[in-house]
């Protein structure tokens, strides 16, 4: 009896290690636009539906990223200047705004650019935004 729980609690152990943990870069928000998202066009009545959507540049360590909310209802506002931890798991980016805040938010990657490493030039929403 003791042999089959000692061997069940070896197979619980190997089996939490086997989990692999979750890998999350560092990198820092650079900048914030309000940008106006189309959510619905109607081609017959030459209108739109849009809402107001904001666009965030993360400075990774090789690559710029121009963010958007997944979810345009329960949107949070990012710490700009202010070092945020990401990780990108298969076709879907997760970002926590602190390093204390354990809750992870869903973002759509809009652009991407390489860094270059002298300086931070950052182009504007409305110059990498193909939509307007």
């Amino acid at each position: 009896m003791k042999l089959k729980l000692a061997l069940a609690a070896l197979l619980l152990a190997s089996l939490a290690q086997a989990q692999e943990t979750k890998k999350y870069h560092s990198g820092q928000l650079l900048q914030m636009e309000s940008l106006e998202c189309t959510v619905f066009e109607n081609p017959i009545a030459n209108a739109s539906d849009s809402v107001v959507c904001q666009e965030y540049v993360l400075q990774g360590e090789d690559v710029l990223f121009h963010l958007r909310a997944k979810d345009l209802k329960h949107t949070i506002l990012l710490p700009v200047g202010k070092e945020v931890t990401y990780r990108i798991e298969e076709d879907r980016f997760y970002l926590r705004p602190g390093m204390g805040d354990k809750k992870e938010h869903e973002y759509r990657v809009v652009a991407m650019e390489p860094r270059d490493k002298s300086g931070p030039s950052v182009q504007t929403a409305l110059k990498v935004n193909h939509l307007q």
